[in-house]
């Protein structure tokens, strides 16, 4: 048995299910977390809620990854 979890995605009002043990952090625009050495960013895009797999080694990832740098969750 999976257990997920919950999150609010940015300040939209929409939820999405992660898996239970990701580590969030949650901004008004996104919310992303990292589950299993990958970063992931949820967002909406028109009524649907996107999760996108944020690639290795790119600014976005290494901007990504610094919101977990503190504690938090």
């Amino acid at each position: 048995m999976s257990l997920v979890r919950v999150v609010g995605v940015g300040y939209s009002g929409k939820i999405a299910a992660i898996a239970s043990d990701a580590l969030v952090r949650v901004f008004p625009d996104r919310t992303l977390y990292h589950i299993a050495g990958d970063l992931h960013q949820l967002h909406v895009q028109g009524d649907a809620v996107v999760d996108t797999l944020v690639q290795r080694g790119t600014h976005a990832h290494l901007l990504g990854m610094s919101a977990f740098a503190t504690d938090g969750d």
